[in-house]
């Protein structure tokens, strides 16, 4: 099936380990154990995902962990079964790593396989970043080998409370190394109460737009990358839902249980899990039915308000940290700032009816937020 023909895209992701090699201070995983994923389960799994009858042509499948590979072995057995069978679903495989335990022989194996097989990196920033949030692991990275085999990898970049002062530098540095598209974000589920974080953030922000707006070939990581023309369309009855929590995802835990995302799984929110059984996800949300401060928010459709998050923090998938949403308010005012600039120094290839609709969005940002 040619690329183009392709009309629908399923995503399931597989949970490969609960266990990880790291102890970021961030991470939202509270539960993790030795557990690891059954792999004649999972083949099953697969099987049936591609070749159940539905709208679906592609199934984009990730494996998820903990760390996935530390399971490597099996996520190759798994692989080599489903290339060796017909199906009616074209597929792709993908994952995440923290890239610290890649042999020699595994690397190979991804290089050989990368038509099939997509790769992000979780590498938080320069050296001092990362060996702060995650475990004095930077040098355990061989970031020439997802530069110069993986040229389209994603480097995801989490900021921390103690990162929060290098976030210019941290994306300066990844690009620099040679990454292209950086998925660079807040930490969620963390204490963000400390109000020099608003200074801090919008000074880092101010130094990454100038970045961008000297270096216009670049493609801004996802800070600087919102889509802020979709403001032009704000409803007061309705908001659409950020991610594809409990709709357009599907996470098949290590018994083969299906949860909406990873953040409602038993590894993230252990006892909390059963007081998620009668939530209803929705693309689709009342307005009436979101938190009170997000009800009449014109960014609502844009902010990303992580469910999984909420819930294990107040009870409630709509129930929003007041600290880190007065971060993201920050974060999508320098979007409209950036996007402005741009703009006026003719950056942008929009027409007529996309550049009324950018305008607007800015214009509606700037006075009401």
């Amino acid at each position: 099936m040619k690329e183009t023909e392709i009309k629908n895209i399923k995503y399931i992701t597989i949970i490969a380990t609960h266990n990880c090699n790291l102890n970021c201070s961030y991470c939202y995983e509270q539960h993790k154990s030795t557990e690891k994923m059954d792999v004649d389960l999972v083949k099953k799994i697969i099987q049936n995902e591609l070749n159940i009858d539905d709208n679906f042509d592609l199934v984009a499948i990730d494996f998820f962990g903990g760390e996935p590979f530390l399971e490597f072995d099996s996520i190759i057995n798994i692989i080599d079964f489903v290339k060796a069978q017909k199906h009616k679903k074209e597929f792709s495989f993908f994952a995440g790593t923290n890239g610290t335990i890649l042999s020699e022989k595994y690397k190979q194996w991804l290089v050989d396989n990368k038509n099939i097989f997509s790769l992000a990196l979780s590498l938080n920033g320069t050296k001092t970043m990362q060996d702060i949030n995650r475990s004095n692991s930077f040098d355990l990275i061989d970031i020439d080998f997802f530069v110069n085999k993986f040229s389209n990898v994603t480097v995801k970049m989490t900021i921390s409370q103690d990162t929060l002062e290098y976030l210019a530098e941290g994306v300066e540095f990844l690009h620099k190394s040679g990454f292209q598209f950086i998925n660079c974000n807040l930490a969620m589920g963390v204490d963000w109460l400390n109000e020099n974080n608003s200074f801090t953030l919008e000074n880092e922000l101010e130094k990454l737009i100038n970045f961008y707006l000297e270096n216009p070939l670049l493609a801004p990581c996802s800070l600087l990358n919102y889509n802020i023309q979709n403001i032009a369309y704000y409803s007061k009855k309705i908001a659409h839902k950020y991610c594809g929590a409990g709709t357009r995802m599907k996470i098949y835990d290590i018994d083969g249980k299906v949860y909406p995302c990873q953040y409602f799984m038993p590894l993230a929110i252990g006892e909390k899990l059963l007081a998620t059984e009668n939530i209803v996800f929705s693309d689709i949300i009342k307005s009436s039915d979101l938190d009170t401060m997000c009800q009449k928010c014109i960014v609502v459709d844009i902010c990303p308000s992580c469910y999984g998050s909420n819930f294990a923090g107040t009870g409630n998938i709509y129930g929003r940290d007041p600290a880190f949403c007065k971060l993201s308010k920050i974060i999508i005012k320098a979007n409209s700032y950036f996007k402005a600039k741009q703009w006026e120094l003719g950056l942008l290839s929009l027409d007529e009816y996309q550049e009324q609709e950018l305008l607007k969005g800015i214009m509606m940002i700037q006075e009401q937020l």
